[in-house]
């Protein structure tokens, strides 16, 4: 977990805050001048963000769904700012809670932003799936193109772990 703080961030950021008492963590692709591209659920059903009322960005999770773009502040709804970092070592990653760090490197900002703005302009990364098609696998395919969410995995891993010893 790498706290940051605001004034640390650059444009091609992959970063991240817990939600839910540290359940689950929401990721976005911080874009510079206090903005984020980020994914949401495709339909109404639930929503983790508290937005401030009449926030200057627009950003309405009654109404955007899929790619969207928000502040910071709409992003973050209330909690702690924190950066994936890439290109981590193998040891060191055991340590670390799954959708934290990644041992490859991610591409270079340009080829990152320039993921990012094409799919919030096309809005264009499928139905949501909270396993295999969620904000962390948004987040990193902007930053390596490739589509993976490890929170995900290590959740289906832990629930079936669980339901296996349940039976």
């Amino acid at each position: 977990m790498v706290k940051i703080s605001r004034n640390e961030l650059v444009p091609g950021d992959h970063i991240y805050s817990y939600r839910n008492a540290h359940v689950y963590s929401h990721h976005g692709i911080y874009v510079g001048e206090w903005q984020v591209i980020h994914y949401t659920r495709t339909d109404e059903s639930r929503c983790s963000f508290n937005v401030k009322e009449n926030c200057d960005c627009g950003f309405d999770p009654k109404k955007d769904h899929g790619v969207v773009k928000s502040c910071l502040e709409c992003f973050l709804s209330g909690r702690k700012l924190r950066r994936v970092t890439y290109g981590f070592s193998s040891k060191r990653r055991l340590l670390k809670r799954p959708g934290t760090c990644f041992k490859e490197n991610s591409d270079d900002a340009k080829t990152v932003l320039g993921r990012a703005e094409k799919l919030l302009k096309e809005n264009s990364f499928g139905k949501y799936n909270l396993m295999f098609n969620n904000c962390e696998s948004f987040a990193r395919y902007c930053m390596t193109g490739k589509k993976m969410s490890k929170q995900a995995v290590a959740a289906g891993i832990a629930g079936g772990t669980a339901i296996a010893v349940l039976l």
